[in-house]
């Protein structure tokens, strides 16, 4: 498993993350800015509750890019299979 399919659902779905320019991702930048700094503020009660909603809804954006997405400077693309 690549380091831009780091879950199950993405190996099987056959999609990787990777930055703006098409590279696959950092680890680091991938754990901390795309995962963890979103859980975390996803803690902070209704403020992170509307946080996390709003990261849902940033999917229906041209660039199909999530707030996770935006902070971390990923992009997800389909892999070959």
């Amino acid at each position: 498993m690549e380091l831009g399919q780091l879950t199950i659902g993405k190996y099987l779905l056959h999609v990787r993350i990777v930055d703006l320019q098409g590279r696959i991702a950092p680890l680091w930048r991938v754990i901390l800015l795309r995962y963890l700094l979103i859980s975390v503020v996803a803690q902070l009660g209704v403020l992170g509750s509307l946080l996390s909603t709003v990261d849902c809804l940033l999917i229906f954006q041209k660039s199909r890019r999530c707030l996770h997405d935006i902070i971390a400077g990923t992009r997800v693309i389909k892999a070959r299979p």
